[in-house]
């Protein structure tokens, strides 16, 4: 059987954001908009969902379908001793399978050569966003844990690092980390970029000393930024109260910004700012990019040179996925039922 691939993603409510109206939309709204099923021309294809429909795994309500692109298309055929084209008269369909849990507003979705992730992104954002209850959606990828700090921590000098944010829902964990970052709480979406040449301090406390990438090394540092960071979350309350003295505030006047590196003392191996940016990308509200370089020296003739090789990451890039040669609808969403499970612990 053919392996299938199934990448991680949020789907954001954005136009309402700022409803009264919030929960109903994400819990009756979306689900209703998926199931009525509307049909969307998109380029040359007519695009809708199909085969859509509801079940319960462990108590927690799904929907399924595939997102279908279909259209009437040209096909080689035989007659008698002669081939020639004929125009089809049934559309004929290309489709990829998705599966969205609204309690937690993850979609996870099938990748293929047919429909690629960024096709299925737009098609899906723009069939839901046709609905006038829902209005505008935006869907984020969820990237796989400590991945970022991984990648970041592998980059001897950064030069700059990019966050782009849009509104969590209000009242959530990530709500308030949002309203950390910006002043301007009702903005919509947002741009943060730390730019320095000579290279960024974004370092907490405690530094990671990286030495050559292996396969077991990685998984090493993975598991320890893991375990540093629950460390954080069982002393929330503490570096709450001791974050209000140590740091001065920074004015946000627009919804883009550009600040000069900074650094906090923290028990993190980043300093606040980009630890709460991390967290809002990792929640599926963002994504970050950075570029730097790291030094090597080569020694030539009596000279030692200094030789800088460009290094870059983007969390675009990094997406929670599973892959599985699974054909059975029943036990294909029970492992993907199982796959959001740790997509929702952040593990």
């Amino acid at each position: 059987m053919k392996n299938r691939k199934f990448i991680a993603e949020k789907i954001n409510v954005h136009e309402n954001i700022f409803s009264q109206d919030l929960d109903n939309i994400i819990s009756y709204h979306i689900p209703r908009a998926i199931q009525e099923m509307p049909t969307i021309r998109h380029n040359s294809w007519n695009c809708s969902f199909t085969d859509v429909s509801k079940r319960v795994i462990n108590n927690i309500p799904i929907l399924f379908g595939n997102l279908t692109k279909s259209k009437q298309m040209k096909q080689k055929i035989k007659e008698e001793s002669i081939t020639r084209e004929k125009v089809t008269e049934d559309e004929l369909a290309q489709t990829a399978l998705f599966i969205y849990e609204p309690g937690s507003e993850i979609l996870v979705h099938e990748v293929n050569s047919q429909i690629d992730a960024e096709e299925f992104k737009k098609i899906f954002e723009k069939i839901l966003s046709k609905d006038l209850h829902v209005g505008d959606v935006i869907i984020m990828p969820i990237p796989v844990p400590q991945k970022i700090r991984y990648e970041l921590s592998l980059i001897e000098k950064i030069t700059k690092i990019k966050f782009e944010f849009i509104h969590p829902n209000p009242g959530s964990k990530e709500y308030n980390i949002y309203s950390s970052l910006i002043a301007i709480n009702n903005a919509k979406k947002f741009k943060l970029e730390y730019m320095n040449k000579d290279g960024i301090k974004i370092s907490g406390a405690k530094k990671i000393k990286i030495k050559k990438k292996t396969v077991s090394e990685e998984e090493d540092l993975l598991k320890a930024l893991s375990e540093m960071n629950q460390k954080e979350i069982d002393n929330t309350s503490t570096a709450e109260t001791d974050k209000s003295s140590s740091k001065q505030p920074i004015e946000l006047n627009s919804t883009s910004s550009v600040i000069e590196d900074q650094q906090d003392e923290t028990d993190k191996p980043f300093n606040k700012s980009i630890e709460d940016g991390i967290e809002l990308v990792e929640s599926g509200y963002g994504t970050v990019s950075a570029t730097g370089y790291t030094s090597t020296y080569v020694q030539s003739q009596n000279k030692r040179k200094k030789h800088n090789k460009k290094r870059s990451f983007s969390s675009s890039n990094s997406i929670q996925q599973i892959n599985t040669d699974e054909h059975d609808i029943d036990k294909l969403l029970s492992k993907i039922h199982n796959f959001i499970a740790r997509v929702k612990s952040k593990h």
